[in-house]
Order: C-alpha cells, then structure tokens, then sequence
C-alpha cells in the first residue's frame, strides 16, 4: 500500500507551528512513500507516529495499538503493560469518532516506557529507544504487508 507524504500533505493535516517548521528545515523537498518517511532520521518519534496515524488506514491503526499493547504485556512490567491495554481499549471505544490519535500514542508510550523499565536502570533508555524502533518497525511491517483492498470494508477511513 503507498500512502504519500510531502510537505503539502503534512501542512493539511495542520501540524503545529515547531514541528511543520522542523519538517521544512530539514525535509521540504521530501516526496515519497510513508516507508521512507518512517525511516527519515531528522523526524521524532512522536511526530512519525503523529504523520502516520493520520494517514494509514484505521484497521492497521487498530492493530498497531493492540500490538503496542501485547508487546508492554510481553515485557513482564504489568504497570505500563495495563496502560498500554487501557489505552488500546479507549482506543477501540473512541474508533468511531475522528479522534483516536490520542488513545494509540499512549499505548505506543507505555509500551516504550514498559521495555524501559524491563530493563537494566542504566539501559532504561536505549530500550525505551529500541522500543520505539521496534514500534516503527512494526507499523512499517504492517503497511507493506498490507494491500488497500485488505483493508476494504472494514470500517476505516
């Protein structure tokens, strides 16, 4: 599935004023794939995440929160694995309406901060890092497997 990303795009999706700055400065002539995207380096976590819900079809959004949410459960820290599943449950509850963005970042959040606190406490943060990697990977997995009839008919945007 190809789903497009450049700099008209973003702007309709009326980033704030910081983030569409950061994009221009580093990547205004930037047109391909939202593959590429998720891969660019000059780009936060949050504001691939940000990109991406907004752009991928509601079922692979669907997913990717349970997933989030497994994966926080798999980590053995049942605090942050509890949020994570809260949060894909509101998710799930807040579907029908346009805004779920929310609901998905915290379960991609607490299942960060889960894989930080399986950790050693001086690794916390490279694997609350390599969490977040594994998240982007994740959804990467999930748009390249994913043709645009699968998702047909299944109630996404």
């Amino acid at each position: 599935m190809e789903i497009r990303v450049n700099t008209k795009i973003i702007s309709k999706l009326n980033p704030c004023k910081d983030r569409l700055d950061n994009w221009k400065q580093h990547y205004s002539d930037f047109d391909s794939d939202i593959v590429k995207f998720l891969k660019l380096d000059q780009i936060t976590f949050s504001d691939k995440l940000w990109v991406a819900l907004k752009l991928v079809p509601r079922v692979l959004i669907e997913v990717f929160a349970f997933d989030c949410a497994v994966r926080a459960d798999s980590l053995g820290t049942s605090v942050y694995a509890a949020k994570a599943a809260t949060a894909a449950a509101v998710y799930t509850a807040a579907a029908p309406s346009s805004d779920y963005y929310g609901a998905v970042y915290v379960a991609t959040t607490y299942s960060a901060n889960a894989a930080g606190a399986a950790g050693a406490a001086g690794a916390a943060s490279d694997a609350a890092e390599k969490e977040r990697q594994m998240q982007i990977d994740a959804l990467i997995y999930l748009i390249t497997t994913t043709s645009k009839q699968d998702c047909e008919g299944l109630g996404n945007d």
